[in-house]
């Protein structure tokens, strides 16, 4: 379920993003409201790194983790997830473009980009949020959902997890067919 609501998260998050570049919000390539790939961006992570108070967990069960300094920990954590972020946009980004024959994104415009799929701005953006929310949010919601009924939890986590990647699925399909993106629905905000 973190990494159903983390999909949420990811495309509120890109929808607040359009919104102040360019004054619109949609449904962000997908038919529901759901990117994969910031669920599973964050579980990987997670399973990889752990969050920055339970740092490195696959390394002697975390307690090597645990000798580093809070404030180093939070660092290198930024510093992990921003290099992260630019990895994963370089490896889509141009996969997209290989395979489907069209950009999925491009932040030619920003300056210090990378290239046109990553950025020093969004890739230390995107590690300040992560790193933020592993810290905040990620713990909290492990014991909320931990704390629900498990059949209850295992029903809802199945459920959104097939709708999730059938809607993934579907949706890069459409785009590979249409050869571009797949917009069903845009709001323009005038004043914006």
């Amino acid at each position: 379920m973190m990494m159903i609501s983390v999909s949420f998260f990811g495309f509120i998050l890109e929808n607040i993003w359009l919104f102040f570049i360019r004054g619109v919000i949609d449904n962000r390539n997908m038919t529901v409201p759901f990117l994969l790939g910031y669920g599973v961006g964050i579980a990987v992570l997670y399973v990889l790194v752990g969050t920055p108070r339970c740092f490195m967990p696959l390394i002697k069960g975390g307690k090597e983790g645990e000798k580093i300094p809070l404030r180093i920990r939070y660092l290198l954590y930024f510093l992990i997830s921003a290099a992260a972020v630019t990895l994963a946009e370089l490896c889509v980004g141009f996969a997209v473009e290989y395979t489907m024959g069209f950009r999925y994104w491009d932040y030619s415009a920003i300056p210090f980009n990378i290239t046109k799929y990553t950025s020093l701005p969004t890739s230390i953006g995107f590690g300040l949020i992560i790193t933020l929310f592993m810290s905040l949010v990620f713990e909290r919601g492990i014991i909320f959902f931990s704390r629900m009924p498990y059949r209850l939890l295992r029903i809802l986590s199945i459920a959104f997890c097939i709708i999730t990647v059938f809607d993934f699925v579907i949706s890069f399909h459409a785009m590979y067919i249409r050869n571009g993106l797949n917009i069903l629905w845009q709001i323009r905000f005038p004043w914006a």
